[in-house]
């Protein structure tokens, strides 16, 4: 797996030396999967980040995750002095929904406070049929389900996930399901899956069935 993580801080989380980034790097490393990192101070810096990502090349079977690590609620994210709502988010993820060779091989993680409410999926389910066949939607998007996120809690979880998907010759349906049931006993995460039947987003928490 291809993992690109995209962490914006603030000055505090700096000067604590708290953050994601340099943790989820090494231990992905040690899972055997390619990573790389960003840090990021504005909405414009976000961007074009996310549009630099876009043109990366993935061998077949290969799949990208983009891992998003930041301050935010229910409205959205900070990113440096800028706050992005969902809608703006799922906006700047445009270039890699309408690349169609890396659209549908993406997972992404927000790792947020307030990202269990995100409304990234929602503006999607609420496009029409002919613009959702245009694009290119993720397999997943992965969310810690709760409104307060600790760093540490939220650390660990990721990096049970990460582990647990470098063990799979098939990402499918049930063995996702059954990582998140197993990670439930330490930090709850939920899933939002696309589901090419039904041409939307499906949400699954340990005790869910979608």
């Amino acid at each position: 797996m291809k993992i690109f993580i995209i962490e914006s801080p603030n000055p505090n989380d700096l000067l604590e030396s708290r953050n994601e980034r340099a943790s989820l790097e090494n231990m992905c490393s040690m899972f055997n999967h390619q990573t790389a990192s960003f840090f990021t101070y504005s909405k414009l810096d976000f961007e074009n980040i996310i549009k630099y990502i876009s043109k990366v090349e993935l061998v077949e079977g290969e799949k990208l995750c983009l891992h998003f690590s930041c301050h935010g609620n229910s409205e959205g994210v900070a990113i440096g002095p800028d706050f992005v709502k969902w809608k703006q988010f799922a906006k700047a993820l445009l270039p890699v929904f309408n690349n169609s060779a890396i659209g549908k091989e993406t997972f992404i993680i927000l790792s947020a406070c307030g990202a269990n409410e995100q409304k990234i999926t929602k503006e999607i389910n609420d496009l029409t049929q002919l613009q959702r066949e245009a694009l290119h939607f993720p397999n997943y998007f992965f969310v810690y389900n709760q409104d307060e996120v600790s760093w540490s809690d939220a650390l660990l979880c990721w990096s049970i996930l990460y582990h647990q998907l470098s063990k799979l010759d098939v990402i499918d349906r049930t063995s996702v399901q059954n990582i998140l049931k197993n990670i439930d006993k330490f930090g709850s995460l939920k899933y939002f899956r696309w589901d090419e039947g039904e041409m939307k987003y499906l949400k699954f928490t340990p005790n869910s069935r979608s």
